[in-house]
C-alpha cells in the first residue's frame, strides 16, 4: 500500500468518524427537543383539565397561555394541595392517586370554600379500558359527584359503590363492568376526601 492510498483511507476513516458524531449529535438534540416538548403538552393537558375544573374556560388557548393562567391563579399548599385564587374561587384542590385495572389513575377532587361540597372532579391522566374503566374520565361519570357533600349524617362519607347499588344518599353508582376501576377510584377518592376534611376550606 502506498503512502497516498493509506492517505485517503485515513482522510475516508475521519470523515466517517465526523459524519458519525455529527449523526449522533443530531439525534441527541432531535431527542431533547422532543422529550421538552413531550413533557410541555403533558403539564399543560394537566393544568387545562385543572383549570376546566374550576370553571375557567381554556377555549382557543395555547399551551402557554395555558400555563400562564395556571400559574397566575394557583399555589401550592401542604401535601400536594393546589389553591385556586382566580374568578368563581377561592376553591381547593386535593390531588387523587388511585391504582386502575391497567395503570394509575391521576386526578383532582375540587372543594367549595365551605370545606364540604365538592364543585367538581377532574382526571388527569387514567390508562383504562375504552368503553369501560376509561369512562372514569367521562363527563357523565364526573358530573355525579359535583355539588355533593363528602360527609353526610351520622358522619358516613360519600362512597363510590358497585354500579347500580347505590341505595343511601352518600353512595354514588360505580361504573359498569369496571368493578377494579371503580374500587381503585374510590379508594384514590376517600383519600383525597380524608384531606379535605383534614385541611379544610380553602385556608
Amino acid at each position: 500500500m502506498t503512502e497516498i492510498e493509506s492517505g485517503n483511507i485515513l482522510k475516508s476513516l475521519s470523515f466517517l468518524g465526523v459524519v458519525v458524531l455529527l449523526t449522533m449529535g443530531a439525534l441527541a438534540w432531535t431527542h431533547t427537543s422532543w422529550s421538552k416538548r413531550i413533557l410541555t403538552n403533558e403539564s399543560a393537558s394537566r393544568h387545562k383539565a385543572i383549570l376546566e375544573g374550576v370553571g375557567v374556560s381554556t377555549r382557543g388557548m395555547d399551551s402557554n397561555a395555558i400555563e400562564y393562567m395556571f400559574t397566575k391563579h394557583f399555589r401550592s399548599g401542604s401535601g400536594g394541595i393546589l389553591r385556586y385564587t382566580g374568578p368563581g374561587g377561592p376553591l381547593s384542590c386535593y390531588p387523587i392517586r388511585a391504582r386502575g385495572l391497567w395503570g394509575p389513575i391521576e386526578g383532582w377532587l375540587i372543594m367549595e370554600p365551605d370545606g364540604h361540597t365538592i364543585h367538581s372532579v377532574v382526571i388527569t391522566h387514567q390508562e383504562e379500558t375504552p368503553g369501560l374503566g376509561a369512562e372514569v374520565a367521562s363527563p357523565s361519570f364526573l358530573a355525579r359527584f359535583r355539588g355533593r357533600s363528602i360527609v353526610y349524617a351520622g358522619g358516613r362519607r360519600l362512597a363510590v359503590v358497585k354500579a347500580g347499588q347505590a341505595r343511601a344518599e352518600y353512595e354514588i353508582d360505580g361504573i359498569s363492568g369496571a368493578t377494579l376501576t371503580t374500587r381503585g377510584f374510590g379508594q384514590g377518592l376517600d383519600s383525597a376526601m380524608s384531606m379535605a376534611l383534614k385541611y379544610g376550606g380553602s385556608r
